[in-house]
Order: structure tokens, then C-alpha cells, then sequence
């Protein structure tokens, strides 16, 4: 019973919330990559670059997924970061808002431990076919240490689907009430066979 608790707990988490995320993070067709910031065009102040994107009607709905760079050693980070982000097509602005770069960590058991800025934007639609204007720019005051910024443009992205999460948190509600009575049965079996060895 334990292992089969176990297993549902996993299954309930992964239906719950890796779906959602594979679809944001990681679904879609790769259009482009463009780079946004080259800290060695520039310096931290001026580095930020326009990037030219080839679009159609017909690929979307698009997504645009960001990806920064962080220098090695650099200094300690809050866990989100602001960002304005905006796509100017043929027929005027086409996407634009602020929004947050999560600050993760990568290879957090090795020794050496690399921090990188990411986040998937909203998919959209484009109206027109042609070239598109993306700009970017951090909303800090200071220099975070940021080395490069990529953005990478996805078409046939997928909306997040959460419709399956109520059903995988009631798989791991499942799993993990198994997995208390599975506890209490063998700390109760393990009681018994104490008292059964100390009357002998």
C-alpha cells in the first residue's frame, strides 16, 4: 500500500501542476531566438537591443518565452524581477505589458551554483504577416549583473489547462491519506511483534 500511495501522490502532482507548466514552458513550435541584451554591446545601461521577428496569421497563437544570463557571483536577487515587454507588427502594437522574470537556480547540487531569469509570457495573436518589432527592457534601478537575454518565440503555443488540477489534488489527497494508514499499520505491526518477542 505504501508504494501504491506513493505512486498516486506523484501522479496527482504531476496532473495537478507539470501539465500547466509543460505547456507554458515548454510546448509550442520554435519560430525565433533573438537576443534582447548583450551586456558586451552596450554595458548594463545601454546593452538592450530590438529584435526583428517574421510573423504570420497563421502560426499563432505565439508565445514568447525570456531567458537572462547572470554573471557569475553576482548579487543576491529577489525572487521575481520586473520586465516590459512589447511586439510592434505592420499594423501597430500588436502585445506589450510588465511582467515578472523568476530568478532560478541551476545546478543547486553541484558546487557550482548558476542563477538564470525566466518566464513565459501570455500566448497572443498576430493580425498581419510580416516583420514584428519586439522590445524589451528590465524595470531596475540598479545593475543586477545581467550578461545576456534571450527571447525565444514559439508559434502553435498551448494555453495553460488547468481543468485536470482539482482532479489530480484529489489524487494526491488520495495518496497521501494511503500513505498515513499505511504508516499506522506497520508502527501498529511493529508494536505487536514487540510485545509477542517480550512475552516470549
Amino acid at each position: 500500500m505504501r508504494f501504491l500511495s506513493v505512486l498516486l501522490i506523484l501522479a496527482g502532482l504531476a496532473i495537478a501542476f507539470a501539465l500547466p507548466l509543460y505547456q507554458t514552458d515548454f510546448a509550442g513550435e520554435a519560430v525565433e531566438t533573438v537576443e534582447v541584451f548583450d551586456r558586451t554591446k552596450g554595458g548594463w545601461r545601454d546593452g538592450w537591443q530590438d529584435g526583428e521577428i517574421g510573423l504570420t496569421a497563421s502560426g499563432g497563437p505565439y508565445r514568447i518565452r525570456l531567458e537572462g544570463e547572470l554573471i557569475s557571483g553576482s548579487v543576491n536577487l529577489p525572487a521575481t524581477l520586473p520586465v516590459f515587454v512589447e511586439l510592434t507588427g505592420p499594423q501597430g502594437p500588436v502585445f506589450s505589458g510588465e511582467f515578472k522574470l523568476g530568478v532560478r537556480e541551476e545546478n543547486p547540487n553541484s558546487g557550482t551554483v548558476s542563477e538564470r531569469l525566466f518566464v513565459s509570457l501570455p500566448e497572443f495573436d498576430v493580425l498581419a504577416d510580416g516583420a514584428h518589432t519586439l522590445s524589451v527592457r528590465l524595470l531596475t534601478e540598479g545593475d543586477i549583473n545581467l550578461a545576456r537575454m534571450q527571447a525565444e518565440i514559439v508559434g502553435k503555443a498551448q494555453a495553460a489547462d488547468y481543468s485536470f488540477t482539482s482532479a489530480g489534488l484529489g489524487i494526491f489527497a488520495v495518496g497521501t491519506l494511503l500513505y498515513l494508514i499505511s504508516g499506522r499499520r506497520r508502527k501498529k505491526a511493529r508494536t505487536e511483534n514487540s510485545r509477542r518477542w517480550g512475552r516470549q
